[in-house]
């Protein structure tokens, strides 16, 4: 009984310390942002992706190692490397439709240049590489991420870095407006030789609390589900996979709260880069016997189903480069139908079949109307541009 008591007090406390540490990152990565000229984009692209992908590294990482059944020189099989897979396929889901979805919401989001040009068609093409590396070229039935193709997305995410960095000192204007509405909104950064240090600090700070938080709640819900005797399958697919993204989410919405829209979506799409470049590629590197294997169902359905999500961004980022609320309405949607396609083929559900046709026709139907918007836009655009010469 004291137990369920503290956990729920722990539930308590976890929804404001999540709050407090969204705040800091925000805060920390945007003075940081001004004291080293970069934009806030590149920070939310590299600095806070980094932060609110460290807890899918650890848990990514701890999986594989902790396969009870696997020698030092056997590959990790589809028993906790399925779990640290299936964590990171599902996070890059959530992290579009759910994260950004909620976001969008609260406030329409501005998609920059840079993510249209740059990051969205990178997070694509890493998407469907992680799907070209786990191909059973070989035709033994087996998927496997091996150790050099880690390391070959361990390489992909210091590069990724390295250019989002210097691109973002590049962008002076932006950098002087930014400054003038960071430090009106923030206050100045202190001038101090360790002023960065308190920003860097502060970021640090501001991690620790979203990952405590995160953990809080979703300990206090499962414990409130057990309670009320909801089942562990229920569970594990819906509080657990979003609390999973609470720190983006709630870094998203802070980031939104406080007018940068834009680091709301760096963020949510540099953790998706990260996912795959530094968790996984991580993960592939140190795993024992020199690489990991994914499951079947892995390949057939969850990769392919994020590869979808991410086309899907496609012609929704480039309408008007903004994610506008209905467009949030509807990534919320989609991600409801994933949750409920994740019980039904859980369940073993013959209405499982039928749903996953009806989902497939309705999103490649949202998808072709969303692209012709988006040729529209930019038809009409054009054309007032050649009107007004």
């Amino acid at each position: 009984m004291l137990g369920t008591i503290i956990t729920f007090v722990l539930f308590v406390i976890g929804f404001p310390l999540l709050l407090f540490g969204a705040d800091w990152l925000v805060k920390g990565a945007s003075r940081l942002a001004v004291a080293w000229g970069i934009s806030a984009l590149a920070v939310g692209l590299t600095v806070v992706a980094y932060g609110t992908s460290m807890p899918e590294l650890a848990v990514t990482v701890l999986a594989v190692w902790r396969d009870t059944g696997a020698s030092p020189d056997a590959m990790v099989d589809s028993g906790a490397a399925g779990i640290a897979v299936g964590n990171l396929v599902g996070s890059n889901i959530a992290n579009i439709l759910l994260v950004l979805g909620t976001a969008a919401v609260v406030a329409p989001l501005i998609v920059s240049r840079e993510v249209l040009r740059r990051s969205l068609p990178l997070m694509i093409f890493v998407s469907f590489l992680t799907l070209a590396f786990a191909w059973d070229w070989s035709g033994d039935g087996q998927s496997i991420i091996t150790w050099w193709q880690g390391l070959i997305l361990v390489s992909g995410v210091i590069l990724y870095t390295w250019r989002a960095m210097v691109r973002g000192r590049a962008e002076k204007k932006l950098q002087l407006s930014q400054a003038e509405e960071i430090e009106e909104e923030f206050g100045q950064m202190g001038t101090g030789r360790w002023a960065w240090a308190v920003e860097v600090g502060r970021i640090v700070i501001g991690i620790a609390c979203l990952i405590v938080g995160a953990r809080f709640l979703v300990d206090g819900a499962v414990a409130a589900a057990d309670w009320l005797g909801v089942s562990e399958l229920v569970i594990s697919l819906t509080i657990v996979a979003i609390g999973t993204s609470l720190p983006e989410i709630a870094t998203c919405v802070v980031a939104v709260l406080r007018g940068h829209r834009d680091l709301a979506v760096g963020n949510a799409v540099g953790s998706n880069v990260f996912n795959l470049l530094l968790v996984l590629g991580t993960c592939s590197a140190v795993a024992p016997g020199g690489g990991v294997e994914i499951n079947q169902l892995a390949m057939m359905a969850d990769i392919p189903i994020m590869i979808a999500v991410a086309l899907l961004a496609l012609p929704v980022f480039y309408t008007g480069s903004v994610i506008a609320r209905w467009e949030g309405w509807l990534f919320l949607g989609l991600y409801a139908a994933y949750t409920i396609y994740l019980i039904l083929r859980a369940s073993e559900s013959p209405l499982l079949w039928p749903f996953v046709f009806a989902m497939t026709a309705l999103v490649l139907l949202i998808f072709a109307l969303v692209s012709l918007q988006s040729v529209w836009e930019l038809l009409s655009s054009r054309l007032r541009a050649t009107s007004t010469e």
